[in-house]
């Protein structure tokens, strides 16, 4: 007799590193403090840039969101 199996939820949560490399070269986005914090956005991009990828991002005159430019 076997017992009952049940199926895995699948479950996938937003990357930051994929929506990152994801970005438009050369456009301005913004990224909301609700879809991921500020350090966490910082500490990416500083992972992304050692990595070949190039980006710049301001929190300046903001409030509760970050803007990212993809430079490379």
């Amino acid at each position: 007799m076997r017992p009952e199996t049940t199926i895995a939820k699948i479950v996938t949560r937003p990357s930051l590193t994929e929506t990152l490399k994801a970005l438009p070269i050369s456009e301005p986005t913004v990224i909301k403090s609700k879809q991921f914090k500020q350090n966490s956005v910082r500490n990416a991009i500083s992972k992304l840039n050692r990595k070949g990828f190039a980006f710049d991002a301001s929190e300046q005159n903001q409030v509760d969101q970050i803007t990212v430019t993809r430079t490379k």
